[in-house]
C-alpha cells in the first residue's frame, strides 16, 4: 500500500480550514474573541489525569497543574487527581458526572480519539467540552540495556522470524499513541499490530517497570518519557517516530526513516472540561489557558519533552479533534484497529 495512503500525517491538519465545521457542530465553542468572561471559580479547581502517577499523561498534567498554581492563574486553589483504568474512559466518566461545572478539568491523550474509534469506548470528545490543544509529542520504543535487540531494524528482523517472540508495554491503551505508531511501522514491513504480544497498564511508568524488572522485552512511551528514563542509565532507545532525530538526551536515538522504514507519527496532549459547559465557562478557560502557554515553565517543558507546540483555543480545539477523528478512522481501518459491530438479530 503506498505511503502516502497509508499514513495521514498529524502536521498536515490545519485548524483553521476545518474551523467552519466545528461552527456548525458545536456553536456554544465559540466565544466572542477577547470578550470578558463572567463566570469565575469559586471554589477549588480539579485537574484530572486519566492515568496513574509516573507517566506522559500524569507529568504533563502535573506541568499544567504547577503552572496554575505558582503563577496565581486562578483566584481558588487548584488540585489534581489521578483516575487511572480502562484506557482513561474511568476518568472521562468521572469528569462528566461534573457535567456544566467548570471547576473540573482534564488532560486528553490521543486515546480519547483512537479508544472510541476502535471500538473500545462509547465516550468521545462530543460528550465532553474540549478546552485547548496544548502540543504534540513522538513516540519512541526502548530497552534495557541488557537487551539483544541492538535497533528498530534488529527488532524488525527479529519480528520477521517469529511476531509472538517478543513481548510489548505501551503504557494504558493498545491504541494510544505508542500503539499507534507501532501499528504504523508493523503494517509499512508487512505485518499485522494484532498478532503483537501487547501488554497495557494503568500508566506509562507500570510499563516501565515491567521491561525493567525483565517481565516485558519492549516499552513504548513518549519523548518525555524516554528523557526521563535515558538519564536514569538503565535503558537505551531502538527508535523514534519523529520524521528527523531530535536533540536533548534522545540525540543519539535514530528515526524509523533511518533505518528503512517511512513512517512517522505524533500524538496529543489537551485539556477538555465536562460536557455542558457555558460559554463564559469556556471563555474563562480559553483565557487561563491562552496564559499557561506563554509562560516560560510550558515552553521549558515542551522543549524539554522533544514535544511540538500546538496551542489551539476551544472552538479550534474542536475543529481539530473534528478533523483528526475522520482521517484516523480511515487510518486505523487500514491497520485493522477499528472492531467489526456486532450485527442485531
Amino acid at each position: 500500500m503506498p505511503k502516502n495512503e497509508l499514513f495521514l500525517c498529524l502536521k498536515d491538519v490545519r485548524p483553521a480550514s476545518v474551523l467552519s465545521a466545528a461552527m456548525i457542530a458545536a456553536p456554544l465553542l465559540l466565544s466572542p474573541a477577547g470578550a470578558d468572561a463572567e463566570w469565575k471559580p469559586t471554589r477549588n479547581v480539579e485537574v484530572l489525569v486519566p492515568a496513574g502517577v509516573g507517566g506522559g499523561n500524569d507529568r504533563a498534567a502535573r506541568m499544567v497543574h504547577k503552572i496554575l498554581k505558582d503563577h496565581k492563574l486562578l483566584p481558588v486553589s487548584v488540585s489534581i487527581v489521578n483516575k487511572p483504568g480502562a484506557g482513561g474512559a474511568i476518568a472521562y466518566a468521572y469528569l462528566n458526572q461534573f457535567k456544566g461545572n467548570g471547576h473540573h478539568i482534564a488532560l486528553y491523550p490521543t486515546s480519547l480519539l483512537t479508544r472510541a474509534i476502535s471500538g473500545r469506548s462509547d465516550i468521545t470528545f462530543r460528550q465532553l467540552t474540549p478546552l485547548g490543544h496544548l502540543f504534540n509529542e513522538y513516540s519512541v520504543l526502548m530497552v534495557r540495556n541488557d537487551s539483544p535487540l541492538k535497533s528498530g531494524k534488529h527488532l524488525i528482523e527479529t519480528l520477521k522470524k517469529d511476531i509472538h517472540s517478543t513481548s510489548f508495554a505501551i503504557g494504558t491503551s493498545r491504541v494510544n499513541t505508542n500503539g499507534i505508531a507501532i501499528a504504523t511501522v508493523l503494517n509499512a514491513v508487512g505485518m499485522d499490530y494484532r498478532d503483537l504480544r501487547v501488554l497495557t497498564h494503568k500508566s506509562g511508568g507500570k510499563s516501565y517497570a515491567a521491561v525493567l524488572g525483565g517481565h516485558v522485552d519492549v516499552y513504548g512511551t513518549s519523548v518525555g518519557s524516554a528523557q526521563k528514563r535515558l538519564k536514569k542509565g538503565k535503558m537505551r532507545g531502538l527508535a523514534i517516530s519523529s520524521p528527523k532525530q531530535l536533540g536533548g538526551d534522545v540525540a543519539d536515538i535514530p528515526t524509523w526513516k533511518e533505518q528503512g522504514v517511512d513512517i512517522e507519527f505524533f500524538g496529543l496532549r489537551g485539556l477538555i472540561g465536562p460536557g455542558g459547559l457555558s460559554k463564559d465557562q469556556i471563555a474563562y478557560w480559553d483565557e487561563i489557558i491562552g496564559k499557561v502557554v506563554e509562560t516560560k515553565e510550558f515552553k521549558a517543558y515542551a522543549k524539554k519533552s522533544g514535544a511540538v507546540i500546538n496551542y489551539n483555543n476551544a472552538a479550534n480545539t474542536y475543529a481539530l479533534l473534528t478533523s483528526l477523528e475522520k482521517e484516523w478512522s480511515i487510518l486505523m481501518k487500514k491497520l485493522g484497529l477499528v472492531k467489526k459491530k456486532k450485527m442485531k438479530k
